[in-house]
């Protein structure tokens, strides 16, 4: 068995320990213009020259300088860029509360979207108003296609939340770049960013005719609802009708803690491909409802995210996954995968209970069973937790949708531990660990060799274990992390199967 490495990382101690002296040069008004809007503009030098400014003309000097650089037609009277900053700060303080809001700061950093429309799930999200944004490529940037950014109301406040649970962030910590907060995932969907092109202004405007001003910018009107093909097929299972096989479709769910006190959900739907397709017409899609009606929705197609080798996929399942923030309680999961070549889809339907990790006691995440495992778990602060797709802390995985594995592969596992309790001597966690493996037999699940005892002082766990010893069958495998300074256990639970 191999254990990935422990790192602990202490982030920002220093800055946190200098800040209030550095701060204290600034004026009032100083420290209100550097944690507004422009706070999204800031690269993380500019910050910490701006902390170390004595008297009001060199803080007026740095705005000067901080806006020209930015100008890009210095060969104009004005600013076009400061302007059409200062116009979609407007713009979005009136239309959408705020520039702090989610729409505010997506409508502030990357202006109005090429298309938007206005409950584009219509009847499926029945808990409150949504919005999707599409937006073409953003000069500067690697994107495989136009990308979109969706956005939901659940409780009819006015206020737009991302759906997939994700928040645009508060102003960039010293040490980072306000690019690698707006720019990277899980911030903005689908970019990969070119840090090195963020000094120009993204989409920079065309220079204004003489003697004309600059016009304030506006959101396209949305276009009419249409209706949803995945929802038509989740209909079918809500009614319950027979789930449909014409495609070779298997599925898997994890349930992870969240920062808005209900749970990150991540389902991940795959369609199995015997030969390498480049351009897939294969669209996922996934509903939840809950016994009292609840219902959440990835059925746009948008709401899944591709994993990033699916073009090189050759005998094997296309992989896609999507994630959203969802109360705790039991649901039924519905989904599957249709072709919009020739709408022949797969579909699935199962009980699925979603986890409350919010009660402060000690508890597992779901365990993830991966195909791939890079980066190093043990960077997971054992708390909530920010996720892109098939990316959780400082892993990216890769899972296994059916759960199934040759004797060649290797087991990888992935999962969370929460609210433990830190040795106070030596500010850290101390973990003894159980891997229990039961095999399948008459029914029964019976206990199949020697528990595997780990110790670990990381909230974040990552492990991979060969498989050419075991014998073919289905296998359940039990995870019990028992937290010493509590003395408190915790389990979670997963299957696979061995196959030649």
């Amino acid at each position: 068995m191999r254990k990935y490495c422990v790192v602990v990382l202490l982030l920002f101690l220093g800055t946190v320990l200098a800040g209030p002296l550095a701060m204290a040069k600034l004026s009032k008004e100083a420290k209100e213009w550097m944690n507004g809007p422009v706070r999204y503009l800031m690269s993380k030098d500019e910050r910490k020259v701006f902390k170390k400014l004595e008297g009001e003309e060199a803080v007026e000097q740095f705005k000067k300088d901080f806006w020209d650089k930015r100008d890009p037609f210095p060969e104009t009277e004005v600013n076009e860029f400061k302007i059409r900053f200062e116009g979609w700060v407007a713009f979005a303080d009136k239309n959408f509360r705020s520039w702090r809001s989610d729409r505010g700061r997506v409508f502030v950093l990357l202006g109005p979207p090429q298309e938007r429309s206005d409950n584009p799930l219509g009847a499926d999200i029945s808990q409150g108003a949504s919005e999707l944004w599409i937006y073409a490529s953003i000069k500067g940037q690697r994107t495989r296609s136009n990308y979109s950014i969706f956005f939901y109301d659940q409780d009819n406040s006015g206020d737009h939340d991302l759906w997939v649970g994700q928040d645009l962030g508060s102003p960039p910590p010293d040490g980072v770049d306000a690019c690698d907060i707006v720019f990277t995932d899980p911030k903005i969907i689908g970019l990969e960013p070119l840090p090195e092109d963020f000094e120009a202004v993204p989409d920079a405007p065309a220079a204004p005719a003489a003697g004309t001003a600059p016009t304030a910018p506006q959101v396209p009107a949305a276009p009419p609802t249409v209706s949803s093909a995945s929802a038509a097929y989740v209909d079918r299972l809500v009614a319950g009708e027979d789930p449909l096989a014409d495609l070779n479709v298997a599925h898997s769910a994890y349930c992870f803690k969240d920062d808005k006190g209900t749970t990150l959900v991540i389902i991940n739907v795959g369609v199995f491909t015997a030969e390498k397709i480049e351009a897939p017409g294969f669209v996922p899609f996934a509903r939840l409802v809950s016994a009292g009606g609840e219902t959440f929705s990835f059925e746009s197609e948008a709401s899944f995210s591709p994993w990033k080798k699916n073009d090189t996929i050759e005998d094997g399942f296309l992989v896609y996954q999507a994630q959203g923030s969802v109360p705790p309680g039991e649901y039924q999961l519905y989904g599957g995968v249709y072709n919009k070549g020739d709408n022949k889809a797969g579909t699935f339907n199962e009980k699925f209970k979603v986890s409350d990790f919010h009660a402060g006691a000690f508890a597992l995440s779901s365990i993830v069973v991966a195909d791939e495992l890079k980066g190093d778990p043990t960077r997971m602060a054992g708390g909530n937790i920010s996720a892109k797709p098939f990316t959780l802390g400082g892993t990216t995985i890769l899972p296994n949708v059916d759960h199934v594995y040759t004797k060649k592969q290797e087991l990888s596992v992935f999962f969370q531990a929460y609210d433990g309790t830190k040795n106070v001597e030596t500010d850290q966690y101390i973990f003894q660990i159980q891997y229990k493996f039961y095999f399948e037999k008459d029914g029964r699940y019976r206990p199949y060799g020697k528990p595997i005892m780990v110790e670990s002082d990381s909230p974040g766990q990552g492990y991979s274990i060969p498989l050419a010893t075991l014998r073919n069958g289905k296998y359940k495998l039990v995870v019990a992390a028992t937290d010493m300074m509590s003395e408190t256990t915790a389990k979670s639970t997963t299957f696979f199967e061995l196959v030649d």
